[in-house]
């Protein structure tokens, strides 16, 4: 029953694409003016502290083991009086290939006081790091908070990059707290879908022998 169970978390893990990554992970902060700050991680990248006249209680780039995934995430960025703008960006490659493609779905939700932010998502056909051939999604919003969801379905196989880049502008002083996400899902092949199915039935079958015994 063990080895039954072992094939099925295999072929699920085929199904749905789970893919690690041996590429690091990049976290980089950039206001125009001072050097760019850059975090790297296998799979998680965090700054905290001061760039120029911003300052990031935590700025953290995280992409789960095992898992096509991209997370950006910033608490209470702040400034004080002015105009002041600060990108803050994340990426890794190594993502793929998927055979049949991918579908993704990009979100960003968070708070701001004063001024606006803009959201881009990318896949990087080529794998490059911080690559921007495919813009999946382009989202800005001045709101004080504000939730975006986009999908999309690609279809070449990859290996591809991944890539997201916030861009925050203050007009005042304030504060600007985001979470910003990009998740693909490969296209299952059939023959997977079908081996999956078929150990499905299997198990309900012996379950039912199982019980039938008692």
């Amino acid at each position: 029953m063990k080895k039954f169970l072992m094939l099925l978390v295999l072929v699920a893990i085929g199904v749905f694409g789970f893919q690690p990554t041996s590429h690091a992970l990049t976290l980089t902060l950039d206001d125009g003016i001072n050097p760019i700050q850059t975090v790297t991680g296998t799979t998680l990248a965090i700054f905290t502290g001061a760039i120029g006249a911003w300052t990031t209680n935590v700025s953290t780039a995280l992409a789960p083991a095992g898992l096509i995934e991209l997370d950006l995430n910033s608490v209470n960025l702040s400034t004080g009086s002015g105009t002041k703008t600060l990108t803050i960006s994340a990426s890794q490659q190594g993502f793929g290939p998927f055979p049949l493609g991918f579908t993704t779905h990009d979100h960003a939700g968070g708070t701001l006081d004063n001024g606006s932010v803009e959201f881009k998502w990318y896949i990087d056909i080529g794998n490059v790091l911080f690559g921007t051939s495919n813009l999946l999604a382009d989202e800005t919003t001045s709101a004080a908070s504000y939730n975006f969801d986009d999908h999309n379905s690609l279809g070449f196989s990859g290996p591809f990059s991944m890539t997201e880049i916030a861009t925050i502008t203050h007009t005042a002083g304030g504060l600007t707290s985001f979470n910003q996400e990009l998740i693909a899902e490969p296209v299952p092949e059939p023959a997977t879908m079908l081996l999956l199915g078929s150990g499905l039935l299997g198990m309900g079958v012996y379950a039912r022998r199982k019980f039938s015994k008692k």
